[in-house]
C-alpha cells in the first residue's frame, strides 16, 4: 500500500507543473478583445511625445501609415493618429504627398492581444479539431490578458528635406485575473 501511495504521489508531482505560456491572438473576437486594443491605440496616441510632432503646427501635412497587413485595426490606428495630430497642432491636410510641406510615415509594430498565463496548472489532455495544444487546470495562476500598442514614426520637411524620427512608444491595457483552487479574482479591469 504504501508503494502504491508513493508512486500515485510521484505521478501528481509530476503532472503537476510550474508553467508560462504566451499565445498572441490573431481575431478581435469579442469586445473585451477589440477594448482591449482600441483603448491601447487611444492611450499610445494620446501619449506621443510633443516632439517632433510640434514641428506639423499649421503645416500642410500628409500622413503614411504602415503595418504588417491590412486590416480595420490599421485602419482605426491610422484614423485615430490623424485625429490626434489634427486636434493638437490645427494641420493642414494636404491633398498629395508631394503637395504636402510636412509628410508623417508612421510605422505601427503591435496592434494585438496577448494571453499570458504563469502559475501552476494541472496538464489536461484535450483532443481539439483546431490544434494539438494540452488543455490545463489551473491550481494556483495568473491569466492576464493585454491589448498592446506600438509605433514609432518620421516626421520629414519636404522643403529642407530634413527626416526626424521619434521614439519608439508602446501602451498595454490590461485585465487580469488570479485563479485560486475556489474563486478567480479579477486585478485589473477594463474601466
Amino acid at each position: 500500500m504504501k508503494k502504491t501511495t508513493t508512486f500515485v504521489c510521484m505521478i501528481l508531482l509530476l503532472s503537476l507543473t510550474a508553467c508560462s505560456t504566451r499565445q498572441v491572438v490573431d481575431k478581435l473576437n469579442g469586445s473585451t478583445a477589440q477594448r482591449l486594443v482600441t483603448l491601447s491605440v487611444d492611450q499610445l496616441i494620446g501619449e506621443l511625445p510633443e516632439s517632433p510632432l510640434s514641428e506639423l503646427q499649421n503645416a500642410k501635412v500628409w500622413m503614411n501609415t504602415h503595418f504588417i497587413r491590412e486590416d480595420p485595426i490599421h485602419t482605426y490606428a491610422s484614423a485615430r493618429m490623424k485625429a490626434e495630430i489634427d486636434k493638437r497642432h490645427q494641420v493642414i491636410w494636404a491633398d498629395s504627398e508631394k503637395g504636402a510641406e510636412k509628410v508623417i510615415d508612421v510605422f505601427f509594430t503591435s496592434l494585438a492581444t496577448d494571453q499570458d498565463s504563469l502559475g501552476f496548472s494541472l496538464p489536461v489532455p484535450t483532443v481539439t479539431t483546431e490544434s494539438n495544444e494540452i488543455g490545463r487546470i489551473d491550481i494556483v495562476a495568473l491569466n492576464m490578458y493585454h491589448g498592446v500598442s506600438e509605433l514609432y514614426f518620421y516626421v520629414r520637411d519636404n522643403a529642407t528635406k530634413v527626416v526626424v524620427k521619434a521614439e519608439r512608444s508602446k501602451a498595454h491595457i490590461r485585465t487580469d485575473k488570479l485563479i485560486l483552487p475556489i474563486i478567480s479574482i479579477p486585478i485589473s479591469t477594463l474601466d
